[in-house]
């Protein structure tokens, strides 16, 4: 059954056969808002809270919640609260009609009780001819206990006060080499520092964690918005190919420790992505980035779940 807003002309709001206009919102981009950060082509960069658990399905992510309750929570959460009335349900199926600024249609996006050949899942999302969801082809919502050991995981959430006085993961921070950008549209605080120089096998015992991508994603935008920044952590590294960790654990695959990396060309100033499985010596030295994006007082992360 499908339930029409009330509208009137200062929110200029209007029902558009499937879907709302609201004036000023592109609602697709809103959505993919809540699920990562994107390139400028519209794929994905960093997924906040979902992780691909199979590499031959790339495009398919997985989101763990406790139940169905919980799946459908968050999935009418990443829709924009005036276009609520305009999703239609059928049962456990709400389709979601999105719309740009102007009204046109952006595609349809839909949640679904899994089916009976999907093992281990409670909803799925999935998204037919929506542009700006390149490389993500569905979402499966999974119960937490179909989540592997030692899977995906970001840095452990801290308090603002911890950040803020550098009692961040694996070393202490000292608090003259704290820094802060602030991203005014999406009301966000980056804090980062220079990357550090580590050992690797040092590195993958720490407390059996991963670290994420989404440092290496804090350290793009702080290289690109503070020019004193970028200047001195050339300075400091100066080589012209500077091997940066991004990720990795003491989960053993096929080759060898599964590891990310990404080079830094300080000549082009450039980043060049590495591998994603290496046979990297873990006596060798590398970079390892570490950084923290807060919003609404809290940082955005999850803790390593086991």
């Amino acid at each position: 059954m499908t339930m029409s807003a009330c509208s009137d002309d200062d929110e200029n709001n209007s029902t558009n056969g499937g879907g709302i206009t609201i004036k000023g919102v592109d609602q697709a981009e809103y959505f993919r808002k809540n699920l990562g950060i994107f390139s400028e082509n519209d794929s994905i960069l960093f997924p906040m809270r979902m992780t691909v658990l199979d590499a031959l399905t790339p495009t398919v992510y997985s989101f763990f919640v406790e139940d169905m309750e919980e799946a459908e929570r968050l999935f009418l959460a990443w829709i924009p609260d005036k276009a609520l009335d305009g999703v239609s349900r059928n049962g456990s199926t709400i389709v979601y009609a999105p719309r740009d600024a102007q009204g046109a249609s952006q595609g349809t996006i839909t949640f679904r009780a899994a089916l009976p050949t999907e093992t281990a899942t409670l909803a799925v999302v999935e998204f037919n001819g929506v542009n700006k969801m390149k490389g993500i082809d569905k979402i499966k919502f999974q119960p937490e206990s179909a989540m592997p050991n030692n899977s995906y995981a970001y840095p452990l959430p801290l308090d603002l006060t911890s950040i803020e006085n550098g009692y961040w993961f694996y070393q202490y921070v000292p608090k003259e080499e704290i820094f802060t950008w602030h991203d005014d549209k999406e009301k966000v605080t980056y804090y980062y520092t220079y990357p550090l120089k580590v050992r690797l096998n040092k590195v993958y015992n720490y407390k059996e964690v991963w670290y994420s991508p989404f440092c290496y994603v804090c350290f793009r935008i702080a290289m690109d918005n503070d020019p004193k920044f970028k200047a001195e952590v050339i300075k400091r590294l100066s080589k012209p190919r500077i091997e940066i960790f991004v990720g990795g654990g003491p989960i053993l695959y096929p080759g060898g420790i599964r590891t990310t990396f990404y080079s830094y060309l300080c000549g082009r100033d450039e980043f060049v992505w590495g591998y994603m499985f290496n046979n990297l010596p873990p006596s060798g030295d590398y970079w390892l980035l570490r950084s923290y994006a807060v919003k609404d007082g809290e940082t955005v992360s999850i803790p390593l779940m086991n």
